[in-house]
């Protein structure tokens, strides 16, 4: 049997990995983009051959980069707004806290709260 404090070691562990392979999934791809936008030829080949800058020019040279720029702040700053108003709203009308049924560190046997009405008996 394991102990308690190897099955919190144990716990920690895979919790610890698996935020780390998620950030990877999320981050790797846009650290190689970035790696591959910095070579001067057209294919990408590992190991890159020659680094250059010259695609850089070549995109803010482009009329439609510019306003594709514009509309996605916006959309981000909409989403943020939107998304700060609404999280700071509170709780809404039909969750369990804004009924007033709170859980407590020791629950009664004969009320428990649900997400999906605000109390109920067992």
């Amino acid at each position: 049997m394991m102990s308690d404090r190897t099955k919190s070691a144990l716990v920690d562990t895979l919790l610890v990995g698996s935020v780390a392979l998620l950030l990877a999934f999320f981050y790797v791809p846009i650290i190689t983009l970035v790696v591959f936008s910095f070579t001067g030829s057209r294919m990408l080949t590992l190991p890159i051959e020659t680094w250059s800058t010259e695609w850089y020019p070549a995109l803010f040279a482009k009329g439609d980069f510019i306003p594709a720029l514009k509309n996605s702040a916006l959309i981000a700053a909409i989403t943020t707004i939107f998304a700060t108003v609404l999280g700071a709203a509170g709780p809404s009308p039909g969750s369990a806290s804004a009924s007033g049924c709170r859980p407590s560190s020791a629950p009664s046997p004969s009320r428990r709260c649900s997400f999906r009405s605000s109390c109920s008996a067992w």
